[in-house]
């Protein structure tokens, strides 16, 4: 799935890099919808701990010609159709989703991992040594979404 593809090409958003040698990931969190109902997220860098809490995001990587735009970071950025739809039906859903496997979870701090945005597609170095980190990733995260 970690390939580069129009979810990244000539995109303005800027990444801060990742600390290898920490095993940092960068999941996002969705925040409320701007007026204009677009998918609006901000991405975290985090290290990947046992304790971490996040979601991923398991899809089908669609058209790389068929995009809508979302917000991320406050920047305009082009992702599939397929990835913008399963990020507004994450945010349309978690929340219950969350309360049913734990009642007490602290929603506020609901993150989302999602190949296509949470890594640099352009940086070659990055793109390689999260892949190597992708079983991690997964097998870490509260729960998967397909």
């Amino acid at each position: 799935m970690a390939s580069p593809n129009k979810d990244t090409e000539a995109s303005p958003l800027v990444y801060q890099p990742l600390n290898k040698d920490q095993r940092e990931i960068r999941p996002l969190e969705i925040l409320p919808n701007p007026p204009d109902g677009k998918v609006n997220c901000k991405l975290h860098i985090v290290l990947l701990t046992p304790d971490l809490y996040y979601t991923c995001i398991s899809y089908v990587w669609s058209d790389p010609n068929v995009t809508e735009e979302i917000i991320v970071d406050g920047v305009p950025r082009q992702v599939t159709v397929t990835l913008a739809t399963a990020l507004r039906h994450v945010k349309r859903h978690w929340t219950e989703i969350e309360r049913k496997s734990d009642p007490d979870l602290d929603t506020s701090k609901f993150r989302l991992w999602a190949d296509a945005l949470c890594i640099n597609q352009d940086d070659l170095t990055e793109r390689l040594h999260q892949v190597s980190m992708m079983a991690d990733i997964y097998s870490s995260a509260a729960m998967v979404l397909a």
